[in-house]
């Protein structure tokens, strides 16, 4: 399958791993990579380019995997994530006389406390959970580890970053080649998934295309998302104006009787309007030139 991924490394570490995943697997990884390093902001602004040119999903890990999926929502955003056994690893490499901090995500340090309890292992006195889109926080709970006597912090760039601010030793939290491997096995399994639902939608998009009868298509907020020619034949007032503000006329003559609260039945000589995501019922009592749109809860 030929596919093109951007993986936006947001330290060396990543970016070692996945040239190291690339060499392994030349066979078939080979001119499918690209590699752009660059941490948070710096690697959504340094990917920009890349992904504009086109690319089938991107890949990321911690905050800056969540901001390129808050910037490309219509490309399939793929978070590595950091294991049991990555955080095992960083821990045992941590002397047994360190009073340890772990800075990070919720879901990361979940993954420790569920993994220390079944091994009977407790080596982390300190946490603190991070959410998505807060990493500012971070600062404060760099400062309030030292001020709680913590030695060494166990976290990410940012963790890192701060430790060496205010004077802590710290380990970056790493994700293994597994981990990276199996993002990039996820991305494939998106970019199938997608061109499936391009496909499905093409299909559909032919058939509205030149369907007899007139059709339009709303989303759930009343928007107009498509219609065909024979829609505009029906109703050639609404050129009168012309192409420019189309969907804007057509949302307001047609929204009003398709409010997705309130009317849930709609009738209109010889028209069909489809609300996505909702079934179409045929009506028992519609005419041989009427359509019955029934919104099913």
């Amino acid at each position: 399958m030929d596919y093109k991924v951007c993986v936006v490394a947001p330290n060396e570490h990543i970016s070692h791993t996945v040239h190291e995943l690339v060499e392994e697997l030349k066979h078939e990884l080979q001119g499918k990579i690209i590699i752009v390093n660059g941490d948070m902001e710096n690697g959504v602004r340094n990917a920009k380019s890349v992904i504009e040119r086109g690319v089938d999903a991107i890949i990321s890990r911690g905050g800056t995997a969540y901001l390129l999926s808050q910037v490309y929502t219509r490309v399939p955003v793929i978070a590595i994530q950091i294991d049991a056994l990555d955080i095992l690893k960083t821990v045992r490499r941590i002397g047994e006389d360190k009073h340890i901090g772990f800075i990070s995500y919720s879901n990361v340090i979940y993954q420790y406390q569920a993994m220390a309890e079944v091994l009977g292992v407790n080596k982390i006195p300190y946490f603190q959970f991070v959410d998505y889109g807060e990493e500012y926080r971070i600062e404060q709970f760099v400062q309030e580890a030292k001020e709680c006597g913590v030695d060494i912090l166990i976290g990410g760039a940012h963790v890192q970053d701060y430790a060496k601010k205010y004077g802590i030793s710290s380990v970056f939290l790493e994700s293994g080649k597994d981990t990276v491997l199996k993002a990039i096995r996820e991305a494939e399994t998106a970019i199938i998934v997608r061109r499936k639902e391009q496909e499905n939608l093409k299909i559909i998009n032919d058939i509205v295309d030149h369907a007899y009868i007139g059709i339009v298509v709303f989303d759930k907020h009343c928007h107009v998302k498509k219609w065909n020619t024979t829609f505009l034949s029906m109703f050639p007032q609404l050129l009168q104006f012309g192409t420019e503000n189309l969907e804007e006329q057509i949302r307001h003559i047609f929204a009003s009787k398709v409010q997705i609260s309130g009317i849930h039945e709609f009738c209109l000589s010889g028209t069909l309007l489809h609300l996505l995501g909702q079934r179409l019922c045929p009506a028992d009592r519609a005419g041989p030139s009427q359509t019955l749109l029934q919104h099913v809860k």
